[in-house]
């Protein structure tokens, strides 16, 4: 089990691909922050890990490539991505995609670039829409 995983109490090594982050932006990316009542901060952020240490990730044809193959992707709209240069995600790091792919509406991985394991607060382990029966296993394979 990982150094996180026994911190967050998480009984499993994490994080695994497909699995839900809660975390704030990198904070050298202008993308991380909000101001609100005049006040910057980093929020915290909901995204899908993609990309783990020691992965080439890239965006071709619309489609998510994981060292060097279309990845599986269930979670996602599909269509919506700008091609992407290959990025090799160093140890620490993850890289993240939101589920909602259109230009715009998500800002993840593609925007900020990737995001430091000790900015996670841990796993969204919560789902309330869509509902899990409708949806069949989630990533944890409940």
């Amino acid at each position: 089990m990982s150094p996180l995983a026994a911190g967050l109490g998480v009984p499993t090594p994490y994080p695994k691909r497909g699995d839900v982050l809660i975390f704030k932006g990198p904070a050298d990316s202008p993308y991380s922050y909000e101001t609100r009542w005049g006040i910057r901060y980093r929020p915290y952020n909901i995204k899908r890990v993609m990309g783990l240490p020691g992965d080439t990730v890239a965006i071709e044809d619309s489609r998510l490539v994981v060292n060097g193959r279309v990845a599986p992707d269930p979670h996602g709209s599909e269509g919506f991505m700008n091609d992407q240069p290959p990025v090799t995600v160093p140890p620490g790091k993850v890289w993240v995609l939101g589920d909602n792919r259109q230009l715009g509406a998500s800002l993840d991985s593609r925007a900020y670039g990737l995001v430091h394991l000790r900015d996670s607060a841990g796993p969204a382990n919560l789902r309330l829409w869509p509902r899990p029966s409708l949806v069949g296993p989630d990533a944890s394979g409940n």
